[in-house]
């Protein structure tokens, strides 16, 4: 994996950023289960301000998805909620 300036050199040309503002959830109440494995959800937060708050994800041509997790018992592999919502934003994109 590469990180700091080593990255910041290697990126292709084609490449997608998405940067995700910190939120706090006020109330998170958990409906259900649907079909597809997710969970219904009602939820109620407010966004936190600040750039040192915030996430990004950053979207690049690759041949194949990788996800590295330091926390034990998280799945890495398809199964993960990461890689599937990823999967399925790179339809859409693509598309």
């Amino acid at each position: 994996a590469l990180t700091g300036a080593a990255l910041a050199t290697s990126l292709v040309v084609r490449s997608r950023r998405w940067v995700s503002p910190a939120k706090t959830n006020l109330f998170l109440r958990i409906l259900g289960r649907r079909a597809d494995g997710f969970h219904e959800l009602s939820s109620l937060f407010q966004a936190i301000k600040g750039p040192e708050l915030q996430d990004a994800l950053v979207m690049e041509d690759a041949s194949v998805e990788t996800l590295e997790c330091t926390s034990p018992g998280v799945p890495t592999g398809p199964e993960n909620l990461v890689l599937r919502a990823l999967s399925l934003l790179r339809e859409r994109v693509a598309g």
